[in-house]
C-alpha cells in the first residue's frame, strides 16, 4: 500500500483535536446482545465528502471526511496481512474506503497532521482494517487489521532524523501487538471502528422515539459498547457550502436538524484500565446534528478536557450523485 499524507494533533492542542472517536466506563459481560446496523446500501448515505471546521484563541481546526465506495474484490492486495488469525474480508460486493484527514493551525507552535484510512463493509460497518498517519512533530505510522477474534497492530516509527525523511514504508522502528477481545462475552455481532459512527448515523437515519442502536467498536487497545439514539429535533444555525455534479450554492440561516447522542463504554472492565474513547478530539458523550432536509451531519458537539465544550461546523459538503 502507498503511503499517504494528511491531518492533524499537535502538543498544546494535542487535547483540542483528533484521534478518531468517544467515552468510558466498565459493563457488564450480561449486557443485552448487540445488534450489528439493519442492513444498508452505500446508497442511503447522501454525501461523499464533508469538510468540518473548528477555531478558538488557541488556533483552528480542519476535518476533511470523504468515503469511496469499493468493489469488494479491489480491496484484498490493500489489505495487511495479519500473523497467526486471518483477517476479516469484505462482505458481500462492495466495501467503503472512509478518510478523515485533520489538519492543525495553532496560534503558537508549529502545524500538525493526522491521516485516517479505514475499510470497511457497508451493511455492519464490519472494520477490516485502520491505517493513522501522524506528521507534525512527532510522527509515526499504525496500522490495525481486525480478525475473528482480535486486532493486530503494527506500529512504524523513523529511528532517527534521516528516517525522518522517508516514506513510513522505510521507517525500522517498528512494533507488532496484538488485542484479543471476546465477542461472545462483549455479545458483539460484528466490530466496527471509531471513524465510521459518522457514516453508520447518515446511513441509519435514526428517529426520534426509535430504541438505541449499539455497536460494538475497537478504538486504539479496548473494544467498546457505543450506543446513540435521536434525542430531539430543534433549530441551528447553518452556513455552508453544497457541491454537486459541478455546481456550488450555500445553505445559510437556521436549520430543523436531529441531534442524535452518543454514549460509550469500555468493554474491558475488570482487566486493564478503560481507555478514552475519542471521536474527532472530543472525549465522553459526544452529539451528530443531521440536517432534517438535506439528511446531512452539519455539527459535531463534545468536550475537551480543558477547553469545554467544543462544536465542529459543517463548512463543505459534496453530494452523493444518484
Amino acid at each position: 500500500m502507498k503511503p499517504f499524507k494528511s491531518t492533524m494533533l499537535i502538543k498544546t492542542l494535542t487535547i483540542l483535536v483528533l484521534f478518531s472517536f468517544s467515552h468510558l466506563g466498565g459493563i457488564s459481560s450480561r449486557a443485552p446482545a448487540q445488534s450489528a446496523l439493519p442492513g444498508h446500501d452505500p446508497a442511503d448515505v447522501r454525501w461523499n465528502r464533508l469538510i468540518f471546521k473548528s477555531g478558538n484563541f488557541l488556533g483552528t481546526v480542519t476535518t476533511r471526511v470523504q468515503i469511496e465506495e469499493l468493489a469488494a474484490e479491489a480491496v484484498g492486495d490493500g489489505l495487511l496481512e495479519s500473523p497467526g488469525s486471518a483477517g476479516l474480508e469484505p462482505e458481500g460486493a462492495k466495501a467503503i474506503l472512509l478518510s478523515v484527514d485533520s489538519a492543525m493551525d495553532p496560534l503558537f507552535g508549529s502545524k500538525e497532521k493526522m491521516a485516517t484510512r479505514v475499510w470497511f463493509s457497508p451493511q455492519r460497518t464490519l472494520a477490516l482494517q485502520r491505517i493513522r498517519l501522524r506528521q507534525g512533530k512527532e510522527k509515526w505510522e499504525k496500522t490495525y487489521r481486525w480478525t475473528p477474534n482480535g486486532v493486530y497492530r503494527r506500529r512504524l516509527r523513523p529511528i532517527d532524523a534521516d528516517e525522518e525523511q522517508l516514506p513510513p514504508t522505510r521507517w525500522t522502528d517498528r512494533q507488532d501487538s496484538f488485542y484479543p477481545y471476546d465477542l461472545e462475552a462483549g455479545n458483539c455481532a460484528s466490530v466496527s471502528e471509531p471513524s465510521a459512527l459518522l457514516y453508520a448515523v447518515s446511513a441509519t437515519g435514526p428517529a426520534v422515539g426509535d430504541p438505541p442502536t449499539p455497536l460494538c467498536v475497537f478504538n486504539k487497545k479496548q473494544l467498546h459498547l457505543v450506543r446513540f439514539t435521536a434525542a430531539k429535533s430543534q433549530h441551528l444555525k447553518i452556513n455552508y457550502v453544497v457541491k454537486s455534479e459541478g455546481k456550488e450554492s450555500r445553505r445559510k440561516g437556521k436549520a430543523e436538524v436531529l441531534k442524535v447522542s452518543f454514549t460509550s463504554r469500555s468493554l474491558s472492565a475488570g482487566k486493564a484500565e478503560a481507555e478514552p474513547f475519542s471521536f474527532l478530539g472530543l472525549k465522553g458523550d459526544f452529539d451528530i446534528f443531521i440536517d432534517k432536509r438535506s439528511k446531512i451531519p452539519v455539527q459535531v458537539s463534545g468536550r475537551i478536557p480543558a477547553f469545554g465544550r467544543v462544536d465542529f461546523k459543517l463548512g463543505e459538503v459534496q453530494l452523493r450523485l444518484p
